[in-house]
């Protein structure tokens, strides 16, 4: 996600350039540019998979979710 545009439009006061500022955006932007974790995504996906099913009229099936 590296566009400016699918940003929230700053806070008159962020607009300002501090160094404060210059480095919380700098982190924040690091923060959004972090790979999500496998373990999410597969439960992003068995939930996709139970809307699906769900939404299409289909048994649910337990999702396959390994206890850590």
């Amino acid at each position: 996600m590296s566009g400016k545009k699918d940003l929230p439009e700053l806070p008159p006061e962020w607009r300002k350039n501090t160094p404060l500022g210059e480095a919380l955006r700098a982190r924040y932007e690091d923060v959004l540019n972090e790979p999500v974790p496998e373990k999410l995504k597969q439960l992003i996906e068995e939930l996709k998979k139970k809307e699906r099913e769900e939404a299409s009229g289909d048994e649910p099936k337990s999702p396959n979710i390994d206890q850590d």
